[in-house]
């Protein structure tokens, strides 16, 4: 997961460079806490990595169609 991300310690904002890995990654995390009990994930924690995937989904929406976009002129 390392590749898919690039930001700064000193910035709040983080560039995605694979949101769609990162998407993928962050359901498989919220599946397997969900599916093993020991592993169960916090409220507030669970709450970050579901706004997380929202945001992703979001970009993910935008970028594709931004390319059917680029494709149709």
């Amino acid at each position: 997961m390392s590749d898919s991300f690039i930001g700064a310690t000193t910035s709040p904002t983080i560039t995605i460079l694979n949101p769609d890995h990162v998407l993928l990654l962050l359901l498989s995390c919220l599946e397997l806490a969900a599916d093993h009990p020991d592993r169960e994930l916090n409220h507030d924690m669970q709450s970050d990595l579901l706004r997380l995937a929202y945001h992703l989904t979001q970009a993910l929406i935008a970028q594709n169609a931004a390319a059917i976009a680029a494709l149709e002129d």
